[in-house]
């Protein structure tokens, strides 16, 4: 059943669906029930214990950045899948977490129209000793490499750290303030921010840059949808087994959320080792699946025009039969227009 909302439809109309899209109406088919063999359901599992961790990390970075764009929820769900299959052995069923595998979330923008790569220029170093997360900035040149917009002269940066057990399900969250910057020339000295990691934890870092324009001690706010860098900074696994029997008080601090369980973690103290190929897919069904998506992509914008066009024919009083005939859609299709 359709809801109509001034003049546009949500909800099903015989086998098309009607829905917002990115500011738009667009129609698309039901989809049909698939039997689920094994290695699919195995595949789902995956993708939604993926799907938790990056949730749980957006929702523990959110202090941090102020605006997202559309696509950020896909893109970064995409990336901790990737980071996941990469670490899953399928023959064991375990996944191996290194110190370095999820050095590819460094680097992710939260706003892709605004990235912090393009605002700051420096490079955050993460280190882990004696199970404490060190993070390191080095000293950094005001206005070289940290750049402010037009009309903003006063800017406090923020950083969040996500820690999360991947063998409990365990999660923490910190967050601090940097020390204000202003827009004078000048030399920031290095700073050294020191949290608790305990072993058998990953630990990821974002940082936010939230502009403003100071005058007489009052902060007006600069970042906007279209400005407002922040993204992820710096990533590092601390192998070993999480201490959840001897941290005491300290436990309640973290969270517990049962979708972060990733099924056979190991860890492991070396470096990523580097393959040859990825034993889990080859290069054929890589390609295949990539112009399969395009395909699908391709197949959505055309029949998304097809029903704008339709739908313009049929205010203008054309028969069904030859709108059908002009943009290729189903007669039926015309009819619910």
């Amino acid at each position: 059943m359709a809801i109509r909302k001034g003049k546009e439809y949500t909800g099903a109309i015989g086998d098309v669906i009607w829905r917002k899209y990115r500011k738009r109406m667009i129609a698309q088919s039901k989809a049909k029930r698939v039997k689920q063999t094994i290695e699919t359901k195995k595949s789902a599992t995956r993708f939604g214990i993926a799907s938790t961790i990056a949730g749980r990390m957006r929702q523990g970075f959110r202090p941090s950045y102020s605006h997202k764009d559309g696509t950020m929820v896909n893109r970064f769900t995409t990336t901790v899948r990737s980071i996941l299959d990469s670490c899953f052995d399928k023959p064991a069923n375990t996944h191996t977490f290194y110190p370095d595998s999820f050095n590819r979330l460094i680097g992710f923008a939260f706003n892709e129209k605004s990235k912090l790569t393009d605002s700051f220029f420096v490079n955050i170093k993460l280190s882990i000793e004696d199970d404490a997360l060190r993070i390191r900035i080095p000293d950094i040149a005001i206005p070289v490499q940290f750049n402010f917009p037009a009309r903003a002269n006063y800017c406090v940066p923020r950083i969040s750290v996500f820690w999360f057990s991947p063998a409990t399900g365990r999660e923490l969250s910190r967050h601090r303030e940097l020390n204000a910057v202003s827009n004078e020339k000048s030399i920031l000295p290095a700073q050294e921010i020191i949290f608790e990691a305990p072993k058998g934890t990953v630990c990821v870092v974002a940082l936010g840059l939230n502009y403003y324009y100071l005058r007489n001690d009052i902060k007006t706010p600069i970042n906007s949808e279209k400005f407002a860098p922040s993204g992820i900074c710096g990533a590092i696994v601390n192998p070993g087994e999480f201490p959840e029997k001897d941290m005491g008080k300290e436990l309640y601090k973290w969270a517990s959320h049962a979708g972060l369980k990733v099924p056979g973690t190991i860890f492991s103290d070396t470096s990523t080792p580097i393959l040859e190929e990825d034993p889990g897919i080859t290069a054929e069904e890589a390609m295949l699946a990539t112009e399969m998506a395009q395909k699908k992509e391709l197949d959505a914008a055309k029949n998304e025009k097809a029903v704008e066009v339709a739908r313009n024919l049929k205010m203008l009083g054309l028969a069904d039969i030859d709108i059908a005939n002009a943009t290729g859609l189903a007669v039926e299709e015309i009819e619910r227009l």
